[in-house]
Order: C-alpha cells, then sequence, then structure tokens
C-alpha cells in the first residue's frame, strides 16, 4: 500500500501503474469507470478499490491486471468480539495523480455517493459497458420463484442517489426499449429490471465478452439455460 507523506497529505507513490489507461475511453475503461462510481474511493492522488468474498476477490485480480498495478492486492478477513465474522474483502490501493484527475472528469471524486451524476461526457457507444462495471461493483443479479406459479423469475437491480437512478432509467429506455422501475430506499434508490425485461436488459449487459465475467455473469447465463428451456 503506497504511504501518506505528513508533510503534504500527498501519498508517496510505491508501486508503478498504467497513469494513462483513462486517456483513451473504450469497453473496458468504460467498465472500470462504472466500477469506481459505484464502488470506488478517491481522496487527492489516493485511490482504493474493495469488494468481498471469492467473486469480489476475482474482480480485484481482474481489475489489478486491467490497469496492470504492479502493487499486492490485499485480503483482510472482518472480526467481531475476536472472531472471524462475515467474508473476507479484497482491496486495491494506489497512487495516481494522472488517474485521479482523470477520474475526476467523469464525477469519480471524493464523498461522490450522494451527489454522484452520470458523465456526459461518457459517449453512449459505452453506456452499457459503463452500466455493467457499476453493477458489478455495487449491483445484484438473481433468480428467484416468484408468484402463485412459483416460477423462476430474474431480477437485476442497481442503486445509487434518486438523479442519478432517474436518470439511469430515462437513458436505458430510450436507449434499449427496456422496461425498468425504481424505488425509494431507506438510503437512496434502487433500479429494477424483472422478468422478461431482465432478459432483454441483461442479453444486451452480458453481450460483450471482452469485459469481466464474474458470478453475476454466471447467474445470468444459468438463467437463460433454463428460460430458454421453458420457452
Amino acid at each position: 500500500m503506497d504511504k501518506r507523506n505528513n508533510k503534504n497529505g500527498q501519498f508517496e507513490r510505491k508501486y508503478s501503474i498504467n497513469d494513462n489507461f483513462l486517456k483513451n475511453i473504450d469497453c473496458k475503461q468504460a467498465w472500470f469507470l462504472g466500477l469506481m462510481a459505484s464502488d470506488g474511493y478517491v481522496k487527492k492522488s489516493y485511490i482504493h478499490l474493495s469488494q468481498s468474498g471469492i467473486e469480489g476477490g476475482q474482480l480485484i485480480k481482474y481489475t489489478k491486471k486491467l490497469i496492470d498495478f504492479k502493487g499486492p492486492a490485499r485480503c483482510t478477513q472482518p472480526t467481531k468480539k475476536g472472531e472471524p465474522f462475515g467474508r473476507q474483502v479484497y482491496m486495491l490501493d494506489w497512487t495516481s495523480q494522472s488517474m485521479t484527475e482523470d477520474l475526476e472528469k467523469y464525477n469519480i471524486v471524493q464523498n461522490k455517493t450522494l451527489s454522484y451524476v452520470y458523465p456526459n461526457n461518457l459517449s453512449d457507444v459505452f453506456f452499457i459497458d459503463f452500466l455493467r462495471g457499476y453493477i458489478d461493483g455495487d449491483g445484484c443479479v438473481g433468480s428467484y420463484y416468484i408468484g402463485h406459479k412459483n416460477k423462476l423469475r430474474l431480477l437485476i437491480t442497481l442503486y445509487g442517489n434518486e438523479n442519478f437512478i432517474k436518470y439511469i432509467a430515462e437513458k436505458s429506455i430510450r436507449l434499449f426499449n427496456v422496461d425498468c422501475k425504481f424505488y425509494k430506499q431507506k438510503k437512496g434508490y434502487q433500479l429494477r429490471w424483472f422478468g422478461k425485461n431482465a432478459v432483454k436488459f441483461g442479453n444486451i449487459l452480458y453481450g460483450n465478452d471482452r469485459i469481466f465475467k464474474g458470478k453475476k455473469y454466471k447467474i445470468f447465463k444459468d438463467y437463460i439455460k433454463i428460460y430458454e428451456g421453458e420457452t
């Protein structure tokens, strides 16, 4: 982990990274922006990303290679009353003044959670890749038995502040013609694609094989096998 220089509050660089990673945007950069928008932390030149569980470890490993970070990924075990509690947490910490400046161009700054705004300078071509990264960071893909017929149904969700969620809902309907609904939560808003709409949206979301394929991707693909067998 890079260490803070107490003289000026900046972080001293210990490991190299591809500082130019975000200079030219393609699908992988857009995915990374979505991931950082949902679950990243930025302060001055310091950048942090964490994920929990085995699938989180796989995402951290993929991201480490993607941005060409030469430092180690860290793993910690949360405890409660001195005993292991919950899932292990995997983390990346790095320093890059250039990357923090590039992230800022896409509204990824310190204390962004309650005020994050979708970056209008990101081409619509990469909107779905951004959403895939956002969902990989802080979304959910699952299948559930729902209704009196007890049929298995797909549900895709993501979370954010009111303005962000309403904007994503409007833009996804306009670009993909897939219906979705948003709901107010105790903290923020949730956006949902359900049933046939989730299938249609998921086929768009996971149509690019060049991006990270983790547990959520696998859940969707496994559901599609069942869904196609029913239709």
